[in-house]
């Protein structure tokens, strides 16, 4: 295993910024290269964002292609006013294109503005605190004060501050994670207050990483620069490896979350396949998303069947978990045309442990992990592969469609147990509208059709 490589579990300011620089790469592919620039279609929202464009062009102008990064012009703080920055800008020299002599305008970036992103200020603020600043500042009244304070949650059930602060940075890792919230980061499911979400090592997120790795590698080879692909290959080769050594579990077939023990003295961890969580979720599979596994065909072969039979596979889709905790992928389904209330969680929900109305677990699905299955079985080019891929798509997109023509929206997530009904469960009133769901369903029908002989009911 390379020495650079390090597993990860949830931490908020890692996926932040990881959602931030992909989102980047995006916007890079779709805006076109540098020599396909024009800021003609530009509308200037901001006097500060027009000049920061005014800027970038002239860069781009003076720079070329080889010394350009176009998003490096759209994070520079300003060291003065932007009158007096916009002054000196428009008392650069420049020829009848519109350039500026390099050396000149060098010297006004680095006398005018600070380095891209210097101001940004790195925040990692506290998931719990007796008493949290700024709050309730009218409050006078010390009994009344006390009383506000007073933690009737899950985390009243912990008897010092350091296990409610593990406690709530648990809780914020959960949230973070997507999976928010499942018995899949609970050590005593069902119980709440067990989350321990950082001791985790997910397989989704790990597989997430490993395409980022192999995007940037890709990206900067692109680009030309070498010496960056070869060192985000090497990285990726090595969490490849590692996602097999560490997640795979040769008896069941899928990859397995693995749970790192309480001990915060270890130097050295010695995996072991007992610290695999054996229950079955869908993001068991995710890691067939990713090339370097959808290409082994022998491998796919053995995950076509065990995802067949692993009990995930629902009259309406994939089910996000066997787990019927309550929680979200919960419990608690919405059935067709019926508008209803789903319980909020509150302290007074929080007070008793085993209660709760959890998003990510039967029966509940979501279009992002049909997506990705489904894509990554096609990708295999198995033909068997594909028809289970096939199979997936069609109930997913009937269910969605027997339930948006009963609802007249499309919904968020969809209870896989039973064709025709959205999904419910998790602590806030299930959403529609959905962007996830009305792209799932596109991508699926571009990929398999719908013959005008076939029905479309459940």
């Amino acid at each position: 295993m390379a020495e650079e490589f390090s597993f990860h579990t949830h931490k908020l300011h890692l996926l932040h910024w990881l959602c931030l620089f992909y989102f980047s790469l995006t916007l890079l592919t779709v805006t076109g290269s540098p020599t396909t620039m024009s800021m003609d279609h530009v509308k200037p929202s901001t006097p500060l964002v027009s000049f920061l464009e005014r800027l970038q062009e002239t860069a781009f102008k003076t720079f070329g292609n080889s010394n350009f990064d176009p998003k490096t012009y759209v994070d520079l703080p300003l060291k003065f006013s932007l009158s007096v920055t916009e002054h000196a800008f428009q008392n650069l020299p420049k020829d009848t294109n519109g350039s500026v002599p390099v050396d000149d305008l060098k010297r006004f970036l680095e006398a005018y503005f600070e380095g891209a992103g210097d101001d940004l200020v790195y925040l990692e603020p506290e998931d719990f605190v007796p008493e949290p600043e700024g709050f309730l500042p009218k409050v006078k009244h010390p009994e009344i004060r006390a009383w506000a304070l007073q933690d009737k949650a899950s985390a009243s059930k912990f008897l010092n501050v350091s296990e409610k602060q593990q406690f709530y940075l648990d809780l914020a890792s959960a949230a973070e994670s997507g999976w928010d919230f499942s018995t899949r980061w609970m050590r005593d499911p069902p119980h709440f207050t067990t989350l321990s979400t950082t001791s985790v090592i997910p397989v989704d997120l790990n597989a997430y990483l490993l395409g980022m790795e192999l995007n940037i590698a890709f990206f900067a080879k692109v680009t030309g620069d070498n010496s960056t692909a070869e060192h985000f290959m090497e990285i990726s080769d090595a969490r490849k490896k590692a996602i097999n050594s560490v997640f795979w579990n040769s008896n069941m077939k899928q990859w397995l979350d693995y749970w790192l023990g309480n001990s915060k003295s270890e130097e050295v961890h010695v995996w072991k396949t007992l610290q695999q969580n054996k229950n079955i979720f869908a993001s068991n599979f995710v890691p067939l998303w990713m090339k370097p596994f959808h290409s082994d065909t022998s491998l796919v072969g053995s995950l076509v069947e065990s995802l067949k039979t692993s009990g995930l596979l629902r009259a309406a889709g994939v089910a996000t978990s066997l787990s019927n905790s309550g929680q979200q992928c919960g419990k608690r389904r919405g059935k067709v045309g019926e508008r209803r209330q789903v319980k909020y969680f509150t302290q007074s929900a929080f007070v008793n442990d085993s209660y709760q109305t959890h998003n990510r677990d039967f029966p509940n699905g979501w279009a992002p992990l049909q997506h990705m299955l489904v894509e990554g079985l096609v990708k295999s080019g198995l033909e068997e592969a594909r028809s289970l891929a096939e199979e997936i798509a069609i109930r997913w997109i009937t269910t969605n469609y027997i339930v948006y023509k009963k609802t007249g929206v499309m919904h968020e997530k969809f209870d896989v147990e039973h064709c025709g009904e959205f999904g419910g469960g998790g602590e806030y009133v299930p959403q529609t509208g959905f962007g996830w769901s009305n792209g799932v369903v596109l991508a699926f029908l571009e990929e398999f059709g719908w013959p005008q002989d076939w029905n479309i009911k459940c």
